[in-house]
Parts: C-alpha cells; sequence; structure tokens
C-alpha cells in the first residue's frame, strides 16, 4: 500500500517517466486526462500518475489531495475515469488561481 500515490520505483526515480497506454496487459487499468497520464497495477494497487510538466509544481499537494479522496478505491476503468476527472478539475481550479 505504501507505493500508492508515491510515483516513485524505489530507487529514487519516478516510475513511468514515459507515459503511454498499457496495450493489452490486463494487469494494469489506465486511463488520462487533459493534464496527465494515469496507471494502476492491479496486483499491488500502486498508481503512477504522470503530469504534464507545467503541472508538475502541484505534484505534492495533488497527491494528498488524491489520497484522501481515493484512499483504498477500486482500480477499475470507472474508478480511474473519476481519479481523472477529479485531477483535471483540481488542477484547472489550482492553475487558475496562480497558486505555486
Amino acid at each position: 500500500m505504501s507505493e500508492i500515490f508515491s510515483g516513485r520505483d524505489g530507487r529514487g526515480g519516478m516510475r513511468g517517466s514515459v507515459p503511454g497506454p498499457t496495450g493489452t496487459d490486463k494487469q494494469k487499468t489506465s486511463g488520462h486526462g487533459t493534464t496527465h497520464y494515469i496507471e494502476f497495477d492491479n496486483e499491488t494497487g500502486a498508481m503512477n500518475i504522470t503530469l504534464l510538466p507545467e503541472y508538475r509544481h502541484f505534484k505534492t499537494e495533488l497527491f494528498t489531495d488524491l489520497h484522501q479522496e481515493y484512499f483504498l478505491a477500486n482500480p477499475d476503468e470507472a474508478t480511474v475515469g473519476d481519479i481523472s476527472s477529479f485531477i483535471d478539475n483540481w488542477l484547472a481550479q489550482r492553475a487558475g488561481s496562480g497558486r505555486r
């Protein structure tokens, strides 16, 4: 459970630095919005979110809010869609407010 929302690969680097679809891999559920790409590992429950470069400074605050909203969420396609909408809306609000 500790890997959820961390975005870390265990060696200090970011997982999934090259966003893209997972193809036919049934072990992963993926989704995307206008600002990000999400991938859930259905086996471990780990979630990786790759933000567009202009939104990366919001990462810590966004991940905190995501964790509070979706802790222990089922990583199915519907939930990934909900999370994706949440991220797009959250980032639109923060970017519109000029917060950094």
